[in-house]
């Protein structure tokens, strides 16, 4: 038996694989399924919002903080459908967070339609606490997160996301979060702020709840069979036909998500293959960091003129006129004794930009596990490979240590490619500043 699984809000499909997806009618027309609920986006139809510009990635800075949820839930429900026709349907559906309703709304329980009007009314409701809190990743497992929480006291504080034994994720206010951060640091752990502008899961959305449960009962979306189960990743256990959905959509905005428990609790039940529908990797190595044995793949087929692949556990690469030619990797030997000498910027300067690429490279790869010949210089780290902002910054702290720069606030939109890495580091080195 197998398991698909949807992501949360933060994952998007690389721009690469989008285009592979629009090759096939079940995607295009699932997005035409979704835009019939979607309302007006300043005149852009929703297959625009997908593929136009760097790909759903520039999406998360637009006013209407409910376009890049629309588009996450459209791709991924057309992922779905492409997947079904490759005869890759799971027997269970799973979401991470808001990929819950993504799960809903692909086993039937709501029309593609209204699972855009729920999306729209949620976000609509949330910018009344847009900006007001976050949310923050902790290499530590649940019960330590959970301590570390009540060290800082503070009532807006929760854990939000078990993600794996030894990653959870915590929301709040922001200037608690700050609190955590450096609690975080005093203590050795690794804190990662994540791009988002709500403290999902946390009392900070506790004053929707109500609102949102009454809209969306009173909007004529009607709940219907379920025709694949649906694991409930909030309540660790199967929806029925009797639990009321819509309600239990609304509190999603304060209930944590059971993501780490619910693995456990569908390999107990003999289930050991994860087809991953998030596209960029994310839920791939938060199922096997859970559940190491188990096999997690991608349903994603090769574009519909051609024979798919096998499936890949890791996003696929660029499309071939998306990728330029490799830069050169400096010799083993050269790598070697770079890796040997101190980091610090006296070490470096002498790099040719040729050289400071290939090293970047490497780094990238060595975290990511991809070739470092996909990590050429214009590639959009984000858009086209699929790395999410957990290991650019992972790698964006390496690339400081190594070259010896100065420790300052990481900005993922300053550093969209390796080249835009490579600019900084050489003006860096040179005495300037990013």
């Amino acid at each position: 038996m197998s398991v698909g699984v949807f992501a949360g809000a933060t994952s998007f499909i690389p721009l690469n694989m989008l285009r592979t997806l629009d090759t096939y009618p079940e995607f295009r027309e699932t997005l035409r399924g979704v835009e019939a609920g979607f309302g007006d986006a300043d005149g852009a139809s929703l297959r625009d919002l997908v593929l136009g510009g760097d790909g759903p990635k520039y999406l998360r800075d637009h006013p209407d903080p409910a376009l890049p949820s629309l588009v996450q839930i459209a791709t991924a429900l057309g992922a779905y459908a492409v997947g079904q026709r490759a005869g890759t349907g799971p027997a269970v559906l799973l979401g991470h967070s808001f990929g819950e309703i993504t799960a809903l709304v692909a086993a039937g329980a709501f029309l593609p339609a209204d699972g855009a009007r729920i999306v729209r009314t949620r976000m609509r409701l949330a910018k009344q606490v847009m900006d007001l809190g976050g949310m923050t990743a902790l290499d530590i497992g649940a019960a330590r997160a959970t301590s570390l929480l009540e060290t800082v006291a503070s009532a807006s504080l929760r854990v939000a996301c078990h993600n794996t034994p030894r990653s959870t994720v915590v929301s709040g206010t922001l200037d608690d979060l700050q609190l955590v951060d450096r609690l975080a640091g005093l203590l050795g752990i690794r804190a990662v702020r994540l791009p988002v502008r709500f403290a999902y899961h946390s009392p900070v959305m506790a004053s929707l709840v109500d609102t949102l449960r009454q809209e969306l009962a009173a909007s004529g979306i009607h709940q219907r069979p379920l025709r694949t189960p649906v694991h409930c990743v909030f309540h660790n256990r199967r929806h029925t036909d009797q639990d009321d959905l819509l309600g239990h959509i609304a509190e999603m905005y304060v209930r944590p998500v059971l993501f780490a428990e619910s693995l456990r609790t569908l390999h107990s039940e003999g289930i050991d293959r994860y087809l991953d529908y998030g596209g960029d990797g994310t839920i791939t190595r938060m199922v096997e960091a859970t559940l190491p044995a188990v096999q997690v793949t991608s349903p994603i087929p090769g574009p519909a003129s051609a024979a798919a692949p096998e499936p890949s556990t890791v996003p696929a690469a660029a499309e071939p006129e998306d990728i330029a030619i490799p830069y050169r990797q400096a010799p083993a030997v050269e790598n070697a004794e770079r890796s040997a000498r101190p980091a610090v910027a006296e070490s470096v300067p002498s790099l040719v930009r040729e050289d400071l690429l290939a090293e970047l490279a490497t780094m990238y790869a060595e975290v990511v596990g991809y070739p470092a010949d996909v990590f050429t210089e214009d590639v959009d780290l984000e858009a086209d490979l699929g790395i999410d902002s957990l290991r650019q910054v992972a790698v964006l702290t390496k690339v400081t240590e190594r070259f010896g720069l100065a420790r300052t606030e990481i900005k993922l939109s300053d550093y969209p490619t390796l080249g835009s890495v490579a600019d900084s580091v050489t003006a860096q080195l040179a005495g300037g500043s990013r």
